[in-house]
Formats: C-alpha cells, sequence, structure tokens
C-alpha cells in the first residue's frame, strides 16, 4: 500500500482490508477508506478530496526553492 502504479505523478491510493495496521503518511496520497477504521461507515469521495487537501505530498522531480 506504500507504492502503486502512478504514485510519482500525484495519483490517490484509496485502500481498506488492512484494518487500520497502516498509520496514514501524510507524505503520500495514499488513505485507508475501510470501513473498520471509520466507526464502520463509509468515507465520502467529498471527505477524501477534503483530506487528499491536506496531504504534503510533492512531485519526486519537483524544482526546490
Amino acid at each position: 500500500m506504500r507504492t502503486w502504479n502512478g504514485s510519482h505523478r500525484g495519483v490517490w491510493q484509496l485502500y481498506g482490508h488492512s484494518h487500520g495496521t497502516l498509520p496514514d503518511n501524510e507524505m503520500a496520497l495514499s488513505f485507508d477508506v475501510g470501513v473498520d477504521c471509520h466507526n464502520f461507515y463509509p468515507v465520502s469521495y467529498e471527505e477524501v478530496k477534503e483530506l487528499m487537501k491536506t496531504k504534503k505530498w510533492t512531485p519526486p522531480f519537483a524544482p526546490r526553492n
């Protein structure tokens, strides 16, 4: 779950079935949407979009200041 095809291009990785065993990484555009991590309710697409805005991901070949 830590690497996926497109991770270097800013593609999101939404996953489940890890039962909350992977801590969230604020530097990666990945997120556990499994209901067992969210009081057994699904996470809406709107919630995911807002959460992804808080991530600190930068492209691996982005110019650095």
